[in-house]
């Protein structure tokens, strides 16, 4: 038998979360939170997000939503190593500032249409690459990506618990520094969904149809 790591660590992490809800008006509403972590790898990070949520009517409303979150590095990532691979312990985790405008608008008595838009912008991408020092594989935050599209979702929802829902999205997501498209990211999503109830309000059966167009390799 060979080892090749044998490692023991007791990294930690701590987090605060606060969040408040201001009523501008009677159909105006702003929601505002922040989020603060720890992370004894890597240091702290903090995080806001905003909700403005306009309702004209009481069948529509419209979100104007904005945001950043984070992935932290994990242990793979950023401690192990062999022959082949190494650790990074300067890695700093990936972050994604997101915007969007979102309408939804009920019809009738049984369906809901949703409508967004939105633009992402994601930065230092945790990707695996060789070191030409030594040759070894290492973890590194190296791309940026911005990420815009829109999304369009029908639902419908009957007696006894049976719902449908049909959605399409584009995403166009592209590299900053090479201006190409992001690999393993397809355009076009469309996605159908059937519910069904087994046992009344117990037990459900699902089907979904996922369709994706084509996608980049690395290569």
């Amino acid at each position: 038998a060979v080892t090749y790591q044998d490692a023991s660590k007791s990294p930690f992490s701590f987090g605060a979360y606060g969040q408040d809800e201001f009523s501008i008006r009677t159909n105006l509403t702003l929601n505002a939170g922040v989020r603060v972590d720890y992370f004894s790898t890597f240091g702290s990070t903090v995080n806001p997000r905003f909700g403005l949520v306009f309702q004209p009517s009481k069948s529509g409303t419209l979100k104007a939503l904005c945001g950043r979150a984070y992935r932290a590095p994990n242990a793979y990532e950023f401690d192990y190593e062999d022959s082949s691979y190494k650790g990074n312990r300067n890695l700093k985790p990936e972050t994604i500032e997101s915007y969007e405008l979102v309408w939804e608008q009920g019809l009738a008595t049984n369906y809901r249409l949703t409508g967004a838009l939105f633009h992402n912008t994601i930065e230092d991408l945790i990707t695996q690459g060789v070191d030409p020092r030594d040759g070894r594989f290492v973890f590194d935050n190296t791309d940026s990506v911005e990420v815009k599209g829109g999304e369009v979702e029908l639902e419908g929802k009957w007696e006894h618990g049976v719902r449908a829902r049909a959605s399409y999205a584009f995403a166009d997501a592209v590299e900053n520094a090479t201006g190409r498209r992001l690999n393993n990211s397809p355009r076009h999503v469309g996605k159908l969904r059937l519910t069904v109830p087994v046992s009344t309000d117990k037990v459900f059966a699902s089907v979904e149809l996922l369709a994706l167009s084509s996608r980049e390799t690395a290569y």
